[in-house]
């Protein structure tokens, strides 16, 4: 036998040997109930988390969407994740870019949209809105992004979700949107359209029900550094919508 075949025969050996060896992945957890059944989500969101900070392909695909987020999560942490929840990543120099709030209850007077904001953009850094300021005709065009336009359509569409079922469905998306992007877009176009605003492409939105909902995960990145595996806990970047678990 030539030097050629024994070394091919030899790596295929020593493959076959590491294959043999490679632990194989238990069952996988199922997603808590409740905090107290917590630890294998929070260890999973722990371990994404860590990766991203090193792995850049990694850390691209979770910012895809929240179905790629999703799915890193499960992969990443052995978990099954429902469909329904809702995993956001996001880098931090962004966080402007993300307003996610709390649907007031049905009948509830809303006098300020920023009662219901969750989002780590600093509600003091919002614009507050007027008692007269009101969205523009429809007759005309669409408004800018801007703080009192924003405003504005925000309060709009709050106090509009006090009011009918059917519109709070468009603002969280329908029970088969929920956890996707699908819900996301349903979202900003609702508020784009009863706000009447052009809302820029990488502004997200997001509405849910409860103020504390435990099926909507946000966080934001760790520092990237390929050459250093530095653990990153899920609590130090964790940025809602629920009592930190």
């Amino acid at each position: 036998m030539s030097a050629c075949c024994l070394f091919l025969a030899g790596g295929l050996c020593l493959f076959a040997g590491k294959q043999a060896n490679s632990p194989t992945p238990g069952p996988k957890y199922p997603w808590p109930k409740n905090s107290t059944e917590a630890k294998p989500a929070v260890d999973a969101f722990t371990a994404t988390l860590t990766q991203s900070g090193y792995d850049k392909t990694f850390r691209d695909g979770l910012k895809v969407s929240p179905e790629s987020a999703r799915d890193a999560v499960s992969k990443t942490g052995n978990i099954d994740i429902p469909k329904d929840i809702l995993i956001i990543f996001h880098e931090p120099e962004i966080c402007k870019n993300y307003y996610p709030f709390y649907l007031p209850k049905l009948g509830e007077k809303v006098t300020n949209y920023v009662d219901y904001f969750q989002g780590c953009f600093t509600k003091f850094r919002l614009g507050l809105l007027s008692d007269k300021a009101t969205p523009p005709p429809k007759t005309s065009p669409k408004v800018k992004w801007t703080p009192d336009n924003i405003a504005a359509a925000f309060t709009a569409v709050l106090d509009r979700s006090t009011r009918e079922q059917s519109f709070r469905e468009l603002l969280t998306g329908k029970p088969t949107e929920r956890g996707t992007a699908a819900a996301l877009k349903s979202a900003k176009d609702a508020v784009s359209d009863e706000g009447w605003i052009e809302i820029p492409t990488d502004v997200v939105i997001l509405f849910h029900e409860d103020q504390a909902n435990e099926k909507y995960h946000m966080f934001f990145l760790p520092p990237f550094d390929e050459h250093k595996q530095t653990t990153y806990e899920y609590r130090a970047h964790f940025e809602g919508f629920y009592f930190v678990w």
